[in-house]
C-alpha cells in the first residue's frame, strides 16, 4: 500500500467517523420535539425547524458510512474476487457514490447554515428564556452540524478527485 493509497484510506476513515458524529447529531436535532411540531415561535406559531429535513441528514450519513466502509475493504483486500470480477462496475460505483456524496454533504450543509442563520434570532434573544435557551440549543447543534458536513464534503471531494486520477493511472 503506497502513500498515496494510505492517504486515501485515512480519508475514507476520517469519513466514516465524521458520519458516526452526524448520525450522533442528526439524532439529537431532530427529536420528538421538532418531529411532533413542538418548537414554534409565539404568537405565530412558525414552526423554526422543518422535520422533514431529517431525511437528507440520514440518507447521507447512511451513504457516506456504506459507501466508504465498501471502498475500505476494497483497499484492504478483502473483497479481492467480487472486485476482480466486476472490476469496472466497481469503479463507477465508486465514482458514482463519491460524487453524490459530495453534492449531498454540500446540501446538508447548506441546510444547516440556513437552520443556524434562523435560529441565530432567537437564541440570544429571546423571550420567554426558556425558549432562548432551546433556541441555542439547536442553533449550536446546527452550527457544530455545518461544521462537520463541511467536512464530510471537502474529504468527499478529495476522494472523488482521487478515484477520477486513479482511472486516469496518475494515482
Amino acid at each position: 500500500m503506497g502513500l498515496n493509497r494510505g492517504f486515501i484510506v485515512a480519508v475514507r476513515i476520517m469519513i466514516v467517523l465524521i458520519s458516526m458524529i452526524e448520525l450522533a447529531l442528526t439524532a439529537s436535532i431532530f427529536d420528538f420535539i421538532v418531529n411532533y411540531g413542538k418548537f414554534y415561535t409565539l404568537p405565530d406559531e412558525k414552526i423554526l425547524i422543518e422535520k422533514n429535513r431529517a431525511s437528507f441528514f440520514y440518507f447521507t450519513v447512511i451513504l457516506a458510512f456504506v459507501s466508504q466502509t465498501v471502498a475500505l475493504s476494497s483497499h484492504l483486500h478483502l473483497t479481492i474476487l467480487v472486485k476482480e470480477q466486476r472490476k469496472k462496475l466497481f469503479e463507477w460505483l465508486e465514482v458514482i457514490s463519491a460524487m453524490v456524496l459530495t453534492v449531498m454533504a454540500i446540501v446538508c450543509c447548506t441546510i444547516s447554515m440556513n437552520n443556524a442563520a434562523n435560529l441565530s434570532k432567537f437564541a440570544f434573544n429571546a423571550e420567554p428564556r426558556a425558549f432562548q435557551q432551546a433556541a441555542r440549543w439547536y442553533y449550536t447543534r446546527f452550527y457544530a452540524s455545518a461544521v462537520f458536513w463541511t467536512m464530510q464534503a471537502a474529504l468527499s471531494a478529495v476522494v472523488f478527485l482521487a478515484t477520477l486520477l486513479r482511472r486516469r493511472t496518475i494515482y
